[in-house]
């Protein structure tokens, strides 16, 4: 989350000064930097992390729950995981409202098409090639943020893009007998999931955090009644 005015969380503190003699103290940046660095590296291990755990709990439902319904009540776990976080900090409350809710729709039904992308890949395709194919996604968004942001194409990014191709067609290799298919539904899903985080870049202009995670989970879990409704419905037709 960024530390726009917009976008900052609700209870949080307001940012002090910038007192420009700081600017020119390379030990303290040096420090600065170190500790951001630090603080990345534990989040994308505990990302890392929650999505092992994630492939796993698919493969052990896949023969009781669709890809439909896990994801569903992953959603209505969302959902209460926030509730606990509102009684914690009542504060959070105050930037539930959506300022643009047809933005949020958005994000919300693309992010849940690739939620189920990706868990129908991870039943039917090898591990390794599901997570393979995933991690193009930041190449995805290092497109679409040039194309949609206004971000600069640099040499940099040039070759990743380059690298990230050839490595995909290392994966698919197309044309030939071992080529699957389903690993073009992962490149899919990658992709959608990119179009997620570049409608996340816009959303947090105006929306918080939990706003936006809020939206997304009750969009996404209030399928989960229509999905038991149904499937308990066919379970009570008479054979």
């Amino acid at each position: 989350m960024t530390d726009w005015p917009h976008s900052r969380e609700p209870g949080a503190p307001r940012l002090r000064a910038l007192d420009l003699n700081e600017l020119d103290d390379p030990q303290r940046n040096g420090r600065v930097a170190r500790t951001r660095l630090g603080w990345l590296i534990v989040w994308m291990c505990g990302t890392l992390l929650s999505f092992i755990v994630a492939a796993l709990s698919v493969r052990a439902l896949a023969d009781k729950l669709s890809a439909f319904e896990m994801m569903s009540v992953r959603s209505a776990g969302g959902l209460i995981i926030l509730f606990v976080l509102t009684v914690v900090r009542p504060d959070l409350l105050e930037g539930l409202r959506a300022h643009r809710i047809a933005l949020q729709a958005t994000r919300n039904v693309v992010h849940f098409v690739s939620q189920i992308c990706w868990t129908v890949a991870i039943v039917i395709l090898p591990l390794a090639t599901v997570f393979a194919l995933e991690f193009t996604t930041p190449a995805w968004v290092a497109l679409l943020a040039i194309l949609f942001l206004g971000e600069r194409m640099t040499m940099t990014r040039a070759i990743a893009l380059a690298a990230c191709s050839a490595g995909v067609l290392v994966i698919l290799r197309p044309g030939m007998d071992a080529f699957q298919p389903a690993a073009l539904l992962v490149l899919f899903g990658a992709l959608l999931f990119a179009i997620t985080a570049t409608i996340t870049k816009k959303l947090v202009d105006t929306e918080t955090t939990f706003s936006i995670m809020f939206w997304m989970n009750l969009c996404s879990s209030r399928s989960i009644w229509r999905a038991a409704i149904r499937r308990s419905s066919s379970e009570s037709i008479p054979r």
